[in-house]
């Protein structure tokens, strides 16, 4: 069985290292032979296909991701909003690829910011193949947003749009929902990772409730994985005796992380009387423009972003938690990498973090937004003797590669 998994970048973003891995997962089952064809590939992984595989097709590539963000200039509220919406106008045309044509089943990811338009989905579609489609946001049953915050027009027909200008009944996301409706077909499959997207999804009036299931993203437990806390610590130059507190995100003060909220409810610690705060220092990994516009209050160690996965094994290691404010998110790769590493996470009880986090057992919810909770949450994780060993259960017997992969056999299985 033949299974070609389809995503715009091979490790650039959550959604693009999870259908890396389950690629890497699934060949490992020897029962399925996968490739992942990418957009844009950041390795040489001989079962990684780039599209843009000569220097015209860079080049077009390059063009369609500019032409896709031109387009929304003149919807955008602000620039903060320029990659909330995806327009899917342009794309390209992948239907004849060799692999495509040779796939027993297609399993397509995050295909957004030029890569594949909804004229190139319909193309796929047209092939008559079984199709699995891994929702790592909601954009593929709304009318273009990556996130609904609290918007519900997709549970109808989308319009009214509240991410751009000029909103109204007929706007560009009633229009994209239009497409979509006339375009998704009953062979294509749609799996949340988590279940709380699963529960979104069935509510849309794009799918079916019988076209959406919940499977998990696996993770590698040979690479994340325990390892000597002291010697994680020595590798970043960390120090030995403190409690450190670690926090990651893509870009560091990215509101949607949470980092306002992490930021206060530090400084509430930091001026607190508790027995805790002359212990405790913070470990960021992330992008940072200016880290003298980052207060965590604590002494504080910026790591920056590392891409070697070594490291960032050794970054989740080193630290005695993990905390991840984030405000909204699906099923957040670093939340399942750090309990992979025995390291315990508080964060906010929001998406499909609670499918990762079991509520003062292997980690903290905190109530939604509330600062005095997050402390809560770290007192309470730092009591906790062995808490690291429910980590590494929990990241076992969940997302392990033997868990997943046989969940994602039994369904290609069924559509063929």
């Amino acid at each position: 069985m033949k299974i070609l998994v389809i995503s715009t970048y091979e490790t650039h973003g959550g959604g693009s290292i999870a259908a890396k891995r389950l690629t890497i997962a699934l060949n490992k089952t020897k029962e399925v032979e996968a490739k992942l064809l990418v957009n844009n590939a950041q390795t040489k992984d001989p079962q990684v296909i780039e599209v843009a595989d000569t220097k015209l097709k860079k080049r077009m590539r390059k063009f369609r991701f500019i032409l896709e963000r031109i387009l929304f200039i003149p919807y955008e509220l602000s620039k903060k909003e320029r990659y909330s919406f995806s327009t899917a106008y342009f794309g390209t045309d992948i239907s004849q690829h060799p692999l495509v044509q040779e796939a027993d089943v297609l399993h397509l990811h995050w295909i957004n910011q030029g890569f594949l338009s909804h004229t190139n989905l319909r193309q796929l579609i047209q092939l008559g193949k079984p199709i699995v489609v891994t929702m790592h946001d909601v954009w593929y049953f709304t009318g273009g947003c990556h996130y609904t915050r609290e918007c519900d027009h997709f549970m109808k027909n989308c319009g009214n749009c509240i991410l751009i200008k000029h909103a109204g009944e007929n706007d560009l996301s009633h229009k994209a929902w239009n497409i979509k409706q006339k375009m998704y077909s009953d062979k294509m499959k749609f799996v949340a990772c988590s279940n709380w997207l699963a529960e979104l999804a069935k509510t849309s009036s794009l799918l079916d409730s019988n076209q959406v299931s919940c499977i998990p993203n696996p993770i590698d437990r040979s690479v994340f994985n325990r390892k000597d806390k002291l010697g994680s610590r020595k590798q970043f130059n960390l120090p030995e005796d403190k409690i450190l507190i670690l926090y990651v995100a893509v870009k560091v003060d990215n509101e949607r992380k949470g980092y306002h909220y992490l930021s206060a409810a530090l400084k509430t610690l930091f001026e607190s009387n508790s027995p805790i705060k002359k212990d405790i220092e913070i470990v960021v990994m992330g992008g940072v423009d200016d880290p003298s516009l980052i207060n965590f209050y604590f002494p504080t160690h910026f790591l920056g972003r590392l891409s070697n996965v070594d490291a960032i094994v050794s970054c989740y290691n080193a630290a005695d938690l993990f905390i991840a404010p984030s405000l909204e998110d699906n099923l957040p790769n670093t939340i399942v990498e750090s309990i992979a590493c025995g390291t315990p996470v508080v964060a906010f009880n929001i998406g499909g973090i609670p499918d990762i986090i079991d509520h003062r057992e292997n980690g903290y919810l905190a109530a939604y937004k509330d600062t005095s909770d997050l402390i809560n949450g770290i007192e309470w994780v730092l009591a906790q003797p062995d808490i690291s060993d429910k980590c590494l259960e929990k990241a076992e017997n969940t997302f392990s590669e033997g868990v997943v992969s046989p969940q994602f056999i039994s369904l290609y299985k069924s559509l063929l």
